[in-house]
């Protein structure tokens, strides 16, 4: 699903209009990456975790040249999801499986 279909789905859900869909999303994105930026998690109550890791440098191989490079150290972000929204893919896939 892009954002746009992601935005018309959410304005069908709420009745919220999509210019405020979307600006809700920009705060959103702002809020994470700035508090994962300063090394905190977010924890949303049922949907899940928003972490900061740090990934090590690293040699990698380019598959073209063969040529080696040197990958510097970089903060990314990682997603766990909650207990329920697995539950909740889990009970999606097993209905989706009985049809």
């Amino acid at each position: 699903m892009d954002s746009k279909t992601f935005i018309e789905t959410l304005h069908a859900e709420t009745s919220v209009t999509k210019k405020d869909i979307s600006a809700i999303l920009g705060a959103l994105q702002n809020v994470l990456g700035n508090t994962c930026a300063e090394g905190d998690s977010v924890a949303v109550v049922g949907f899940g975790t928003f972490e900061p890791r740090k990934r090590e440098e690293r040699v990698v191989v380019m598959p073209t040249s063969g040529k080696r490079l040197l990958v510097p150290p970089k903060q990314v972000i990682t997603f766990r999801p909650s207990t329920a929204l697995r539950n909740s893919l889990q009970n999606e896939e097993t209905a989706s499986k009985n049809v």
